[in-house]
């Protein structure tokens, strides 16, 4: 049969299915009724504390019903961003073709959806998420945390001065001026001031306090929210490199690896730096725990050999094989081949491999949307299998 190698330029990108489209639009409607729900309350809630006139039991419900909404907009963030999966690439030490198509890839599309782990030859650097987005969201935090320290003065100093007594009087004055020129006579003019001076007291202090409330609640929730993607990407940023020097590190490094890839933030790539005593071992249990087992199969070795026939036993179904451009020759026409290369080629007769180049980046692009592509339609065969 021979190896069927597919140019990533051939491979269509998969189609959206009508339940993930469905899924995204229940998490906006998730997000977006969560935000109605919590800011209001936590605004009042706020607001109810500074002004110290409450007990626990009466923010009961108001404190149950701002959680729901929160968890409302954590879950419909998961639901929008999808679960993440896990990819365990495997490819010869030292060759920066793989190296530097890989970094490409989840650097931009395959990123998006993806977290790979490879293992360390100090040739391949770890991926964090981008240094764009958590500087903006550093930046949003800084200045959301200023505007509500003044917002929170505001409301403190508008309560605790004279603001309310000076709206009082002016309107006593006013009201009680327009009685005593209608023809009231004094006392009837103090009456009718002292209604009118409360009547728009009450107005003009259910107006600001509620205008001070949604801007509490407004900045106060975006605080939050930048606030927890900042040190969402600080923590993923320092979750770029992991390190097995034994046996008895591998599960711990493993379910570490393996719990952070699914994360909101996360690294796209992590870099397992393991002794090369325990590397197989290593290699067998992130195969476990992965989604998609990715293999460069452009230089034949015995390492190669080993993962291709290994992993090939247990995890076929969840396995991709890519090869770089200048190397399909070498697989396509063994006749002239070392013995690694034969050996490879057999071990791979009848498999399907994608190829990629690294000499443009059009050419990585076009590999960074074709691996994509593969993953999730290797991950969706997967499920309904």
């Amino acid at each position: 049969m021979g190896i069927r190698v597919v140019d990533s330029a051939s491979v269509g990108r998969r189609r959206i299915g009508i339940g993930r489209l469905a899924l995204a639009l229940l998490g906006w409607v998730l997000v977006l009724v969560g935000l109605l729900v919590a800011v209001p309350l936590f605004g009042l809630i706020v607001t109810v504390i500074l002004v110290g006139d409450s007990s626990a039991a009466e923010l009961g419900w108001p404190s149950f019903w701002a959680c729901i909404g929160g968890a409302a907009v954590i879950a419909g963030r998961r639901i929008v961003r999808g679960k993440r999966r896990m990819i365990l690439f495997l490819r010869r030490f030292g060759f920066t073709g793989s190296s530097r198509a890989l970094s490409f890839a989840v650097g931009t599309a395959v990123g998006r959806r993806f977290r790979a782990v490879t293992l360390d030859d100090m040739q391949l650097s770890p991926v964090g998420g981008r240094r764009s987005t958590g500087l903006l969201w550093a930046i949003v935090s800084v200045a959301g945390m200023v505007l509500l320290v003044l917002v929170v003065r505001g409301i403190v100093g508008w309560l605790g001065g004279d603001q309310i007594a000076d709206v009082f009087d002016s309107a006593f004055e006013s009201t009680r001026s327009s009685a005593a020129q209608g023809g009231a006579n004094a006392f009837g003019a103090i009456v009718g001031g002292l209604i009118g001076a409360v009547f728009i007291t009450l107005i003009i202090g259910i107006v600001a306090l509620s205008l001070l409330t949604v801007m509490l609640a407004v900045i106060g929730s975006t605080v939050a929210v930048s606030t927890s993607s900042w040190l969402g990407v600080l923590r993923a940023e320092m979750a770029r490199r992991t390190y097995v020097r034994d046996s008895d590190e591998i599960e711990r490094a493993a379910g570490s690896v393996a719990g952070r890839a699914r994360g909101i933030f996360a690294p796209r790539l992590v870099v397992v730096s393991s002794a090369s005593s325990v590397w197989r071992d290593v290699v067998v249990r992130l195969a476990a725990a992965s989604d998609i087992i990715l293999i460069d199969v452009s230089v034949p070795s015995a390492n190669l050999l080993w993962e291709v026939s290994t992993l090939g036993l247990e995890h076929g179904h969840r396995r991709i094989l890519i090869v770089e451009s200048d190397s399909v020759a070498d697989l396509t026409d063994g006749a002239e081949s070392n013995d690694a290369t034969r050996r490879l080629i057999d071990l791979l007769d009848g498999e399907e491999v994608l190829a990629y180049g690294t000499g443009s980046r059009a050419e990585l692009r076009q590999f960074a949307k074709a691996l994509r592509s593969r993953c999730e339609t290797t991950v969706a065969a997967n499920q309904n299998a």
